[in-house]
């Protein structure tokens, strides 16, 4: 064994992972998943197994994030919550002039 790699003990913990069903949330879903946490990760499908990779050791959890109520009922919903990583990201149609996507209106 490297002594020289970092581990992290995340046993016991609760972890949120938005936008964890694909790329850069998957990879960190599974890096807390392998460090001991209990995982629930969001993404924009039915139901995990609509994806092509396997999600069978998370939590998973449909959620769009332009609903606000959708948002409300699932922090309501988890019983308790030790990490969130807010990573899920989208392009939305409509918005032509992404200058304008910051703005706080279009943002929220």
């Amino acid at each position: 064994m490297n002594s020289d790699r970092v581990r992290f003990d995340f046993a016991g913990t609760h972890v949120l992972v938005t936008g964890g069903s694909n790329g850069i949330g998957l990879a960190i879903a599974r890096a807390f998943a392998q460090a001991g946490a209990a995982v629930t990760v969001t993404g924009t499908r039915a139901a995990a197994a609509d994806y092509s990779h396997d999600l069978s050791a998370f939590t998973y959890r449909r959620l769009d994030l332009r609903d606000n109520a959708a948002i409300d009922t699932l922090a309501a919903e988890l019983t308790r919550l030790d990490v969130l990583v807010n990573n899920a990201g989208a392009n939305f149609a409509g918005v032509r002039d992404r200058r304008t996507e910051w703005t706080p209106d279009i943002f929220e």
